[in-house]
């Protein structure tokens, strides 16, 4: 029961964090061009790479205290349910950080060169594409097309969402 529970709140945490990834990191870069913030900034003498790496950073440690509230939440009712407590449970909750990582880092490098929308929207295609893997690798080796395998291998490479699941299950 409590591995249930660990289950389906991981798998929680890990769309929630996710979504809140893309979301948040959708508008970091296009957001401040269109309201003529970053226009202020671009002219100091700091580097473009360091202005990434500040927004990066930034969004991470955002989705990293809301991974650590929703992992300790987790964990409190799990122990309220079963009357167990399970610490490997954190190792999962620190697995689904991955997923974040991943989508902050993919919807940043979209919204610097896309608006809003179209960055989020990238995003989620690029998670779709890499959500495919296992059916492809799975067709691949029933109808033994080499073409679905290279594309499985190229969908987990580009986007590893299938592999980090596997990590976390």
């Amino acid at each position: 029961r409590s591995q249930t529970f660990a289950w389906l709140g991981c798998g929680m945490i890990k769309f929630f964090s996710s979504i809140l990834a893309v979301t948040l990191a959708a508008g970091a870069i296009t957001a401040e061009v269109d309201k003529g913030v970053l226009s202020t900034v671009v002219p100091k003498p700091l580097p473009r790479a360091a202005i990434y790496l500040g927004k990066w950073l930034g969004l991470l440690a955002l989705l990293a205290s809301c991974l650590i509230v929703w992992g300790a939440l987790l964990a409190w009712v799990i122990w309220v349910q079963t009357h167990l407590f399970h610490p490997r449970l954190f190792l999962g909750v620190l697995a689904t950080g991955l997923f974040p990582l991943l989508f902050t880092t993919l919807t940043l490098f979209f919204s610097s060169f896309a608006t809003y929308a179209l960055s989020a929207g990238l995003a989620l295609i690029a998670a779709g594409m890499a959500l495919a893997e296992d059916t492809l690798a799975f067709f691949g080796r029933v109808f033994q097309a080499h073409a679905l395998d290279a594309m499985s291998h190229a969908a987990g490479y580009i986007v590893p969402l299938s592999r980090m699941n596997h990590w976390i299950t």
